[in-house]
C-alpha cells in the first residue's frame, strides 16, 4: 500500500483562517480555498502543513491536525534587503521544517518562483494553482515589477503540476505560455445550517464583497446607488494597500446614504447578512472563479455580475451577467422588485453548487491530480 504524501500549502496569510480568528486579517479566495482544501485533505488522514507569515504564534503549532510553520513577519526587515533576508530565508527555512513530498502554492507572485526553485533543488512536487484570469495573461497586470514577473513566469514553467480554475484559464495557459493545466473547481463549504433566503416584495438589500481596489471597481457603485433610491448596497471588504483610489472611494461612498460600507467582519456577521440579501452584485473587470459565488449560490442567492466565468451564470441561470452599467442597473432594478425571478435563480444557484462546488468534490479532485492519473480537461 503507498503512503499518503505529506503536503505543504505556501498560504502566507492563510493563518488567522487556520486558527479561525473572529476576523482575519487577510481574507480573500486563495486563502478560503487553501484552508478549505487543507483541512480536507486533513480530514482522509493527510499529513497536511502550511507556511504562513510570522504573527508572533509559536513555530509548529498545531490547529484542526494541521501543522503551521512561519516563515517571515509581512512587514519585517529593511526594505530592499529584505526581498533576500528574512523574506526569502524565512520562506526557504519554513519550506524545509515543513518536510513534506508536495508543495502546493497559489496565486501569481514572487512565491510561485520561489517554491519552485527550492523544490527543484531537493527534488520536491510543486504544484501551483491559479487564482484569477490575471494569472494567465502574457502582461500579467497584477503584478507591478519585472522581478515579480519573472519569478512567476518561472515558477510557472517549472511546476510540476499546473491547477487551472475554469476551461477559459485551461485555453490561456495553454496559448500564452504552452502550459497544460489540470482544472480543479473552485469550491466553498455548504453549512448545512444556512436557510435558503426569503424572496419577499421588500427585500432590497443587496451585498458586494471584495477588495477595496481599482480592479474590483467598487467606485461603480456609487453611481448604482444613485439610481436606485430605496436599495441598501451593503459593502464588505477592505483595502490592502491605502491609497488615492481608496480614499476617494470611501469619501464618495460616505456621501451616499444607500451604500453601507462595513469592512471586514467576522463570519457569524457576514452569514447574518447573507440571509438578508436579496443578491449578490460583483463590479469586477476581471476575476478567476470567484469564492463569493459560490458562498452566495450554496445559500441559494443568485448573482448579478459584470463578470461569468466560464459563461456559467447565464448558461445555468444562477443570476444574471450584464456587462454594461446601464444594463447592470436597469437588471438590478428589475430582479429586486421581482421575487419570482429571484426565487427561480434561488433554486438553480443552489442546486448547480451541491452538483459541482462542493469541498468533497475538489479534495477528491485534488487526490487525484497529486496521484498522477487526472484527465487534465475534466472540467
Amino acid at each position: 500500500m503507498t503512503a499518503k504524501p505529506r503536503i505543504c500549502f505556501v498560504g502566507l496569510k492563510c493563518y488567522d483562517l487556520l486558527t479561525d480568528a473572529p476576523t482575519p486579517r487577510y481574507i480573500g479566495g486563495i486563502e478560503n480555498q487553501l484552508v478549505l482544501l487543507g483541512r480536507g485533505l486533513a480530514e482522509r488522514a493527510y499529513a497536511v502543513s502550511f507556511v504562513t507569515f510570522d504573527h508572533g504564534q509559536p513555530d509548529g503549532v498545531c490547529h484542526n491536525d494541521i501543522r503551521i510553520y512561519k516563515a517571515f513577519r509581512s512587514k519585517g526587515g529593511i526594505p530592499i534587503v529584505r526581498f533576500v533576508h528574512p523574506r526569502w530565508t524565512g520562506l526557504r527555512a519554513a519550506l524545509a521544517r515543513a518536510d513534506a513530498d508536495v508543495y502546493c502554492q497559489m496565486g501569481a507572485g514572487c512565491e510561485t518562483g520561489q517554491v519552485a526553485l527550492w523544490c527543484g533543488q531537493r527534488q520536491k512536487r510543486f504544484v501551483f494553482a491559479t487564482a484569477s484570469d490575471a494569472n494567465c495573461l502574457p502582461d500579467l497586470p497584477s503584478l507591478k515589477s519585472r522581478r515579480e514577473k519573472w519569478l512567476y513566469r518561472y515558477g510557472l514553467s517549472k511546476a510540476e503540476t499546473v491547477i487551472s480554475q475554469t476551461r477559459r484559464q485551461y485555453d490561456m495557459l495553454l496559448n500564452h505560455y504552452r502550459r497544460p493545466s489540470e482544472i480543479l473547481r473552485a469550491f466553498t463549504r455548504c453549512d448545512s445550517g444556512h436557510s435558503v433566503p426569503g424572496v419577499s416584495p421588500d427585500r432590497r438589500r443587496v451585498l458586494w464583497i471584495g477588495r477595496i481596489c481599482p480592479e474590483k471597481r467598487p467606485h461603480l457603485l456609487v453611481d448604482l446607488s444613485r439610481d436606485l433610491p430605496g436599495c441598501t448596497v451593503d459593502v464588505i471588504g477592505d483595502a490592502n494597500v491605502d491609497n488615492q483610489y481608496v480614499q476617494d472611494f470611501r469619501r464618495e461612498a460616505a456621501r451616499c446614504p444607500s451604500i453601507v460600507l462595513h469592512g471586514k467582519v467576522s463570519q457569524e456577521r457576514l452569514d447574518a447578512m447573507y440571509s438578508e440579501a436579496a443578491l449578490l452584485i460583483s463590479t469586477s473587470e476581471m476575476e478567476g472563479f470567484p469564492v463569493i459565488f459560490l458562498e452566495a449560490w450554496s445559500r441559494g442567492i443568485p448573482v448579478l455580475s459584470t463578470f461569468d466565468p466560464d459563461g456559467v451564470i447565464a448558461d445555468h441561470g444562477l443570476g444574471w451577467h450584464e456587462s454594461d452599467m446601464e444594463r447592470f442597473t436597469i437588471t438590478l432594478r428589475k430582479v429586486t422588485d421581482s421575487p419570482e425571478e429571484r426565487r427561480e435563480a434561488s433554486d438553480a444557484a443552489l442546486s448547480y453548487y451541491l452538483a459541482h462546488h462542493t469541498v468533497d468534490a475538489a479534495v477528491a479532485r485534488f487526490e487525484t491530480i497529486c496521484a498522477g492519473h487526472s484527465d487534465s480537461v475534466c472540467v
